[in-house]
C-alpha cells in the first residue's frame, strides 16, 4: 500500500522513485515511468525456489506465510510459477504477525495432519525465527518434513540470535548475502545512496539544471532524464555488480543454502541463464551438493506421508464361486487377516502405484465370518450406493 501510493506520487511530480526495500513482484504492473527497484524483485526468488521443488519432483507444497503485504506479495507468483510445473497447493498457511505462540502451535498442529511434508516459508525473521523454533518444539523438523525458507528470513537470522541458528538446521533457502555481518538489504541501501549522486554527475546538467529551477519545463526534463541515466546505470557496489535495466535491479547468483545447526553451508546457485546448478561456471544442471534433510537425513524426502487425520478409500471386495482369476481373497484363520489377489487388484494397485500421492485404501470383502458370500454383486453395488461401511450394518 504504501509502496503504490509513493509510486504514484513520483509519476504525478515526475521525479524518480527509487527503492531498495520494494520486493513486491505486484509492484511491476504499475509500470511507472518513474520508479526504479535497486533491489531483487521477489519473483526472482520465486522461480529459483520453484526451480528446487521441481528438481526434487515435489508434486504438492503448502506455502506459509505472513498475513500482511509482504507475505502476500509473494503468493500469486509462487501459485502461477507451482502450477506451471505441475505442482499443488492444497493448502495456504497465512500466520498473522501478531500471534501468540500458541496459535503457531495451533497451526503446525494442524499442518502436521495433513499429507504434504514440503513447506515453502517466507515472512520476516523475526516472526520466523518464532515459526522455526516451534517447528522443533512440535517435531516438525524431523525425518520426512522439508523447509525451503526465503531469503526475508536467511539474510536477517543469523544477525539476530546465533542461537536461532539451530531451528534452521535441515531447510534450505536462497541467500543474496556475501557478508556475514550485513545483511543484503544494508549493503543494496548504501550502493542505493550513492546512486543518484553517480546519476546527475553522469548527467553533467547538475548546475545548468539547477540555476533554471524556477521553469517548470525544465523541472520535468530533469526528472525525466534522471530517471533514464537511474534506469541503465551500472556499477561495482558492495553485494558485486549493481546493474539496473529498465528500472529493474538485475539479480545477482543466488546462493542455495543448507542450514547446519551452527550456521549454514552453500549447496549450490541459481542463476536466470542456467537454473539450478552445483557451481557456477558448471554446465550440469538441477545438480546440487549434498544436502543435511532435518532430522539428520541425507535421504530426499518424498514429501508426503498418510495423513493422521485421513480417511481410508474401502474397497469391497465381491464372494462369488467360479474363476477367480480377477479377484480372490483368502483369510488367515490364524490371523484372522485377509489376502487379497488377482487381475483387477493387480491393475488397480499399479495405478495407486504411480501416483505422486499416497491414497490410503484397505479391502474389505463382501462376506460372512466364515467366508461365504452375505450377497449378490447387486446387492454389494446397492450397498456402496447407500454408503455402508461394514459388514455390521448389512
Amino acid at each position: 500500500m504504501q509502496s503504490s501510493f509513493v509510486i504514484d506520487l513520483g509519476n504525478h511530480a515526475q521525479v524518480p522513485i527509487i527503492s531498495f526495500t520494494a520486493t513486491n513482484p505486484s509492484l511491476s504492473s504499475f509500470r511507472s515511468k518513474y520508479f526504479v527497484r535497486a533491489t531483487l524483485n521477489d519473483l526472482f526468488q520465486v522461480q529459483a525456489i520453484t526451480g528446487l521443488i521441481q528438481a526434487f519432483g515435489w508434486r504438492n507444497v503448502v506455502p506459509t506465510y505472513a498475513d500482511n503485504d509482504f507475505g502476500r506479495g509473494i503468493i500469486p507468483s509462487l501459485t502461477s510459477s507451482l502450477i506451471e510445473i505441475g505442482t499443488q497447493i492444497p493448502y495456504q498457511s497465512a500466520i498473522n504477525p501478531s500471534v501468540i505462540d500458541q496459535e503457531i502451535t495451533a497451526e503446525l498442529y494442524k499442518l502436521m495432519t495433513m499429507q504434504t511434508r514440503v513447506f515453502v516459508l517466507h515472512m520476516t525473521n523475526y516472526l520466523g525465527s518464532r515459526v522455526l523454533n516451534k517447528t522443533q518444539e512440535v517435531g516438525m523438523m524431523t525425518n520426512g518434513y522439508v523447509w525451503i525458507v526465503s531469503d526475508g528470513i536467511i539474510n536477517h537470522l543469523s544477525l539476530t540470535d546465533t542461537s536461532l541458528l539451530g531451528s534452521l538446521k535441515g531447510a534450505i533457502g536462497g541467500n543474496y548475502s556475501k557478508d556475514v555481518n550485513v545483511n543484503v538489504y544494508g549493503l543494496w541501501a548504501y550502493d542505493v545512496t550513492t546512486t543518484p549522486a553517480m546519476a546527475v554527475e553522469k548527467v553533467g546538467y547538475m548546475n545548468n539544471y539547477f540555476e533554471k529551477m524556477n521553469s517548470s519545463r525544465n523541472s520535468v526534463n530533469l526528472g525525466g532524464y534522471l530517471h533514464r541515466v537511474l534506469s541503465s546505470i551500472r556499477f561495482k557496489g558492495l553485494v558485486g555488480d549493481f546493474h539496473i535495466v529498465n528500472g529493474q535491479l538485475q539479480p545477482p547468483s543466488f546462493e542455495i543454502v543448507n542450514g547446519i545447526g551452527d550456521g549454514e553451508r552453500m549447496i549450490g546457485f541459481w542463476t536466470t541463464k542456467h537454473g539450478i546448478v552445483k557451481e557456477l561456471n558448471s554446465t550440469e544442471k538441477i545438480s546440487v551438493r549434498d544436502i543435511i534433510w532435518p532430522g539428520d537425513s541425507t535421504v530426499v524426502p518424498k514429501g508426503w506421508v498418510i495423513p493422521t487425520n485421513g480417511k481410508k478409500l474401502k474397497i469391497r471386495i465381491p464372494v462369488k464361486d467360479g474363476c477367480n482369476d480377477f479377484v480372490k481373497f483368502i483369510r488367515d484363520s490364524s490371523t484372522n487377516s485377509i489376502r487379497v489377489t488377482g487381475f483387477c487388484v493387480d491393475v488397480f494397485e499399479a495405478v495407486m502405484n504411480t501416483l505422486p500421492y499416497v491414497v490410503p485404501f484397505e479391502y474389505i470383502p463382501f462376506a460372512k465370518p466364515d467366508g461365504s458370500a452375505v450377497g449378490s454383486y447387486d446387492e454389494l453395488v446397492y450397498q456402496v450406493f447407500i454408503g455402508v461401511r461394514s459388514l455390521s450394518n448389512l
